[in-house]
Protein backbone atom coordinates (compact mmCIF):
# COMPACT_ATOMS: atom_id res chain seq x y z
CA UNK A 1 0.00 0.00 0.00
CA UNK A 2 1.40 3.30 -0.77
CA UNK A 3 1.80 6.02 1.82
CA UNK A 4 0.52 9.25 1.30
CA UNK A 5 3.45 11.30 0.99
CA UNK A 6 4.65 9.31 -2.10
CA UNK A 7 1.54 10.43 -4.17
CA UNK A 8 1.42 13.72 -2.78
CA UNK A 9 3.08 15.25 -6.16
CA UNK A 10 0.26 13.76 -8.42
CA UNK A 11 -3.06 14.92 -6.17
CA UNK A 12 -1.70 18.97 -6.43
CA UNK A 13 -1.29 21.53 -8.96
CA UNK A 14 1.79 21.12 -10.89
CA UNK A 15 3.40 24.18 -9.67
CA UNK A 16 2.99 22.56 -5.92
CA UNK A 17 4.65 19.52 -7.12
CA UNK A 18 8.06 21.54 -7.63
CA UNK A 19 8.92 20.85 -3.69
CA UNK A 20 10.59 24.21 -4.19
CA UNK A 21 7.88 26.16 -2.28
CA UNK A 22 7.31 26.61 1.52
CA UNK A 23 3.32 25.79 0.65
CA UNK A 24 4.72 22.15 -0.61
CA UNK A 25 6.33 21.86 2.44
CA UNK A 26 3.18 22.39 4.26
CA UNK A 27 1.23 19.64 2.83
CA UNK A 28 4.05 17.08 2.64
CA UNK A 29 3.68 17.56 6.72
CA UNK A 30 0.22 17.25 6.82
CA UNK A 31 0.49 14.09 4.99
CA UNK A 32 3.41 12.55 6.59
CA UNK A 33 0.75 12.68 9.84
CA UNK A 34 -1.87 11.38 7.56
CA UNK A 35 0.23 8.50 7.06
CA UNK A 36 0.73 7.75 10.80
CA UNK A 37 -3.19 7.98 11.31
CA UNK A 38 -3.97 5.46 8.82
CA UNK A 39 -0.75 3.01 9.87
CA UNK A 40 -1.70 3.73 13.36
CA UNK A 41 -5.81 2.72 12.36
CA UNK A 42 -4.22 -0.52 10.30
CA UNK A 43 -1.94 -1.61 13.11
CA UNK A 44 -5.04 -1.41 15.71
CA UNK A 45 -7.21 -3.88 13.51
CA UNK A 46 -4.51 -6.27 12.74
CA UNK A 47 -3.22 -6.59 16.52
CA UNK A 48 -6.83 -8.55 16.87
CA UNK A 49 -5.83 -11.05 14.62
CA UNK A 50 -2.74 -13.35 15.72
CA UNK A 51 -2.02 -14.63 12.10
CA UNK A 52 -1.62 -10.57 10.90
CA UNK A 53 -0.32 -8.92 14.21
CA UNK A 54 3.24 -7.61 15.22
CA UNK A 55 4.98 -9.80 17.19
CA UNK A 56 4.92 -7.04 20.02
CA UNK A 57 1.18 -7.70 20.42
CA UNK A 58 1.03 -11.37 20.84
CA UNK A 59 1.82 -10.85 24.90
CA UNK A 60 -1.89 -8.67 25.10
CA UNK A 61 -3.45 -11.63 22.86
CA UNK A 62 -1.69 -13.87 25.53
CA UNK A 63 -3.48 -12.51 28.45
CA UNK A 64 -6.81 -11.61 26.57
CA UNK A 65 -7.48 -15.06 25.63
CA UNK A 66 -6.14 -17.02 29.05
CA UNK A 67 -3.46 -18.85 27.31
CA UNK A 68 0.18 -19.17 28.39
CA UNK A 69 2.96 -19.63 26.01
CA UNK A 70 6.03 -21.59 26.64
CA UNK A 71 9.35 -20.06 27.43
CA UNK A 72 10.80 -21.52 24.11
CA UNK A 73 7.29 -21.95 21.58
CA UNK A 74 8.24 -19.86 18.36
CA UNK A 75 5.72 -17.20 17.20
CA UNK A 76 4.37 -18.98 14.31
CA UNK A 77 3.12 -22.08 16.95
CA UNK A 78 1.65 -19.78 19.49
CA UNK A 79 -0.39 -17.71 16.88
CA UNK A 80 -1.90 -21.13 15.79
CA UNK A 81 -2.65 -21.74 19.43
CA UNK A 82 -4.05 -18.09 19.73
CA UNK A 83 -6.38 -18.90 16.95
CA UNK A 84 -7.97 -21.78 18.53
CA UNK A 85 -8.01 -20.48 21.68
CA UNK A 86 -12.09 -20.93 21.91
CA UNK A 87 -11.86 -24.45 21.62
CA UNK A 88 -9.60 -24.97 24.08
CA UNK A 89 -11.85 -22.63 26.40
CA UNK A 90 -14.57 -24.72 25.71
CA UNK A 91 -13.18 -27.83 27.06
CA UNK A 92 -12.13 -25.93 30.18
CA UNK A 93 -12.00 -28.54 33.16
CA UNK A 94 -11.19 -30.92 30.64
CA UNK A 95 -7.93 -33.18 32.52
CA UNK A 96 -7.15 -33.97 28.77
CA UNK A 97 -7.78 -30.15 27.59
CA UNK A 98 -5.63 -29.67 30.95
CA UNK A 99 -2.55 -31.98 29.95
CA UNK A 100 -2.51 -30.36 26.58
CA UNK A 101 -1.95 -27.33 27.79
CA UNK A 102 0.83 -27.94 29.64
CA UNK A 103 2.67 -30.06 26.66
CA UNK A 104 1.92 -26.86 24.87
CA UNK A 105 3.70 -24.80 27.53
CA UNK A 106 6.53 -27.44 27.45
CA UNK A 107 7.17 -27.04 23.74
CA UNK A 108 9.72 -28.19 22.06
CA UNK A 109 9.50 -30.80 24.55
CA UNK A 110 6.45 -32.79 24.84
CA UNK A 111 6.31 -35.06 28.05
CA UNK A 112 3.54 -37.71 28.67
CA UNK A 113 1.37 -36.67 31.12
CA UNK A 114 -1.07 -38.07 33.48
CA UNK A 115 -3.52 -37.00 35.92
CA UNK A 116 -5.21 -39.20 38.34
CA UNK A 117 -8.23 -38.51 40.63
CA UNK A 118 -8.67 -39.45 44.30
CA UNK A 119 -11.09 -42.54 42.89
CA UNK A 120 -7.87 -43.77 41.11
CA UNK A 121 -9.50 -43.13 37.54
CA UNK A 122 -6.34 -42.42 35.22
CA UNK A 123 -5.90 -40.22 32.49
CA UNK A 124 -2.88 -40.18 29.92
CA UNK A 125 -1.28 -37.98 27.78
CA UNK A 126 1.36 -39.38 25.64
CA UNK A 127 3.98 -37.82 23.93
CA UNK A 128 2.50 -38.12 20.67
CA UNK A 129 -0.68 -36.73 21.19
CA UNK A 130 -2.98 -39.93 21.82
CA UNK A 131 -4.84 -40.21 25.29
CA UNK A 132 -5.88 -43.12 27.20
CA UNK A 133 -8.12 -43.59 30.11
CA UNK A 134 -7.77 -46.42 32.62
CA UNK A 135 -10.02 -46.99 35.25
CA UNK A 136 -9.16 -48.91 38.11
CA UNK A 137 -10.74 -47.98 41.54
CA UNK A 138 -8.77 -47.72 44.89
CA UNK A 139 -5.30 -48.04 43.51
CA UNK A 140 -4.15 -44.14 44.82
CA UNK A 141 -5.09 -43.64 48.10
CA UNK A 142 -3.20 -40.06 48.88
CA UNK A 143 -3.89 -39.75 53.13
CA UNK A 144 -6.55 -41.77 53.92
CA UNK A 145 -8.77 -38.74 53.99
CA UNK A 146 -12.02 -39.92 52.07
CA UNK A 147 -14.09 -37.12 52.90
CA UNK A 148 -11.85 -34.18 49.86
CA UNK A 149 -13.51 -36.82 47.27
CA UNK A 150 -12.60 -33.80 44.45
CA UNK A 151 -8.76 -34.40 44.32
CA UNK A 152 -6.43 -35.02 41.29
CA UNK A 153 -2.52 -34.91 40.88
CA UNK A 154 -0.83 -34.03 38.09
CA UNK A 155 2.01 -36.38 36.95
CA UNK A 156 4.43 -35.02 34.21
CA UNK A 157 7.61 -37.18 33.01
CA UNK A 158 10.85 -36.49 32.74
CA UNK A 159 12.58 -39.90 32.81
CA UNK A 160 16.76 -39.64 32.28
CA UNK A 161 17.30 -39.94 28.77
CA UNK A 162 14.13 -39.08 27.27
CA UNK A 163 14.75 -36.69 24.32
CA UNK A 164 11.12 -35.28 25.55
CA UNK A 165 12.29 -34.62 29.05
CA UNK A 166 11.88 -31.38 30.16
CA UNK A 167 14.17 -31.18 33.46
CA UNK A 168 16.65 -33.66 34.90
CA UNK A 169 17.36 -34.17 38.64
CA UNK A 170 19.26 -31.97 40.85
CA UNK A 171 20.72 -31.50 44.72
CA UNK A 172 17.66 -32.53 46.95
CA UNK A 173 16.70 -30.38 50.06
CA UNK A 174 19.39 -29.91 52.40
CA UNK A 175 22.21 -30.48 49.94
CA UNK A 176 25.08 -28.07 51.43
CA UNK A 177 25.27 -24.95 48.91
CA UNK A 178 21.75 -25.35 47.41
CA UNK A 179 19.33 -22.82 48.04
CA UNK A 180 15.89 -22.39 46.75
CA UNK A 181 15.79 -19.01 44.65
CA UNK A 182 19.10 -18.93 44.23
CA UNK A 183 20.58 -17.29 40.97
CA UNK A 184 21.26 -19.19 37.83
CA UNK A 185 23.99 -18.09 35.47
CA UNK A 186 21.10 -17.82 33.09
CA UNK A 187 19.45 -15.10 35.76
CA UNK A 188 16.85 -17.32 36.43
CA UNK A 189 15.99 -18.51 40.12
CA UNK A 190 16.66 -22.25 40.73
CA UNK A 191 14.96 -24.44 42.78
CA UNK A 192 15.55 -28.03 44.80
CA UNK A 193 15.23 -31.48 43.22
CA UNK A 194 15.31 -30.63 39.71
CA UNK A 195 17.15 -28.30 37.22
CA UNK A 196 13.64 -26.23 36.83
CA UNK A 197 13.95 -22.75 37.37
CA UNK A 198 11.35 -20.72 40.04
CA UNK A 199 9.51 -19.31 37.16
CA UNK A 200 8.62 -22.48 35.55
CA UNK A 201 7.40 -24.14 38.55
CA UNK A 202 5.36 -21.14 38.94
CA UNK A 203 3.73 -21.66 34.86
CA UNK A 204 3.20 -25.48 35.92
CA UNK A 205 1.04 -24.37 38.93
CA UNK A 206 -0.62 -21.81 36.78
CA UNK A 207 -1.60 -23.71 33.99
CA UNK A 208 -3.43 -25.87 36.57
CA UNK A 209 -4.93 -23.29 38.31
CA UNK A 210 -6.60 -21.96 35.23
CA UNK A 211 -7.54 -25.15 33.50
CA UNK A 212 -8.36 -27.56 36.09
CA UNK A 213 -12.38 -27.39 36.97
CA UNK A 214 -13.71 -25.06 39.68
CA UNK A 215 -14.42 -27.25 42.28
CA UNK A 216 -11.24 -29.55 42.19
CA UNK A 217 -8.10 -29.07 44.40
CA UNK A 218 -4.72 -30.14 43.15
CA UNK A 219 -2.70 -31.13 46.21
CA UNK A 220 1.06 -31.91 44.44
CA UNK A 221 2.16 -31.60 40.63
CA UNK A 222 4.46 -34.60 40.63
CA UNK A 223 7.76 -34.69 38.30
CA UNK A 224 8.95 -38.28 37.39
CA UNK A 225 11.84 -39.17 36.77
CA UNK A 226 11.19 -43.22 35.91
CA UNK A 227 9.49 -44.04 32.86
CA UNK A 228 7.70 -46.66 34.59
CA UNK A 229 6.71 -45.16 38.08
CA UNK A 230 2.80 -44.69 38.67
CA UNK A 231 1.76 -46.92 36.53
CA UNK A 232 -2.23 -47.06 36.05
CA UNK A 233 -2.44 -50.77 36.36
CA UNK A 234 -0.71 -51.12 39.43
CA UNK A 235 -2.92 -51.54 42.44
CA UNK A 236 0.33 -51.81 45.24
CA UNK A 237 2.67 -49.66 46.17
CA UNK A 238 4.49 -47.44 45.47
CA UNK A 239 1.76 -45.70 44.47
CA UNK A 240 0.63 -44.01 47.61
CA UNK A 241 -1.21 -46.27 50.13
CA UNK A 242 -2.38 -43.81 52.86
CA UNK A 243 0.62 -42.42 54.19
CA UNK A 244 1.69 -39.75 51.84
CA UNK A 245 0.60 -36.93 53.22
CA UNK A 246 3.33 -36.25 54.59
CA UNK A 247 6.77 -36.46 53.07
CA UNK A 248 7.96 -38.92 56.48
CA UNK A 249 6.80 -40.99 59.09
CA UNK A 250 8.32 -42.07 62.33
CA UNK A 251 8.58 -45.82 62.38
CA UNK A 252 9.69 -47.74 65.28
CA UNK A 253 11.64 -44.37 66.22
CA UNK A 254 13.07 -43.54 63.18
CA UNK A 255 11.66 -41.22 60.31
CA UNK A 256 11.55 -42.59 56.99
CA UNK A 257 10.27 -40.88 53.88
CA UNK A 258 6.55 -42.45 52.44
CA UNK A 259 6.59 -41.21 48.97
CA UNK A 260 8.15 -42.84 45.92
CA UNK A 261 11.73 -41.16 45.50
CA UNK A 262 11.75 -41.63 42.17
CA UNK A 263 10.08 -38.54 41.47
CA UNK A 264 10.00 -34.81 43.32
CA UNK A 265 6.60 -33.20 44.42
CA UNK A 266 5.73 -29.63 43.52
CA UNK A 267 2.96 -28.02 45.61
CA UNK A 268 -0.29 -27.95 44.23
CA UNK A 269 -2.23 -24.36 43.00
CA UNK A 270 -4.63 -25.83 46.12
Amino acid sequence: MQNIRHVLADLVPGWLGTRTVNAWRYLYSHAVLNDLFVETALQSTLTRFPEFCDTTALPYLERDRRLQRGFEEPDEIFRARLLAYLDAHRKRGNPYQLMRQIQAWCYPKSPRIRIVNTHGTWYTLNEDGSTAKSPLEFNWNWDDDTTLFARFWVIIYSEVGNPESMWVRSPVLGTAGETWGSALPNGEQATWGSDATLNEVRAVRELVEDWKSAHEKCPFIIISFDADAFDPTDAQPPLPDGTWGNYSQNVGGTQVPTRDDRAIYWRGPT
